[in-house]
């Protein structure tokens, strides 16, 4: 079995692709990919990926990225129910709610497009 990296999650810096002693990895799509055919599993681009993109398998990336969804999710609810208790009269206290809830929904979008990735 093959290590798998998430297209969405893959920032192609490149990582992988200089750490891989065994040139498994390619370019798709303008995105890193493993070469099922060359990869040995030994990990190496695992371990360098700044951005956390390569999973042991697929169905981990799917179970790693629906974690993820779920706990964006509850930062989302969490953000919004901060910003209800805000003194609508405080505008400083408005605009922070509402950069929290904005950081919050852009953090769950990112995480649901990196689930549609997984093809």
């Amino acid at each position: 079995m093959a290590l798998y990296i998430v297209p969405a999650k893959c920032i192609s810096c490149g990582a992988c692709w200089a750490d891989c002693n065994v040139e498994a990895i390619e370019i798709v799509h303008h995105k890193y990919a493993i070469n099922v055919e060359k990869c040995v599993d030994c990990s190496a681009c695992q371990y360098v990926c700044p951005n956390d993109a390569i999973f042991y398998d697929k169905d981990t990336a799917i179970e790693s990225v629906n974690a993820e969804i779920a706990a964006a999710k509850e930062k989302v609810a969490a953000a919004k129910a901060a910003a209800e208790k805000v003194d609508s009269k405080d505008e400083e206290a408005v605009g922070k709610a509402n950069d929290a809830v904005t950081a919050a929904e852009k953090a769950l979008a990112e995480a649901e497009a990196a689930l549609a990735s997984i093809n």
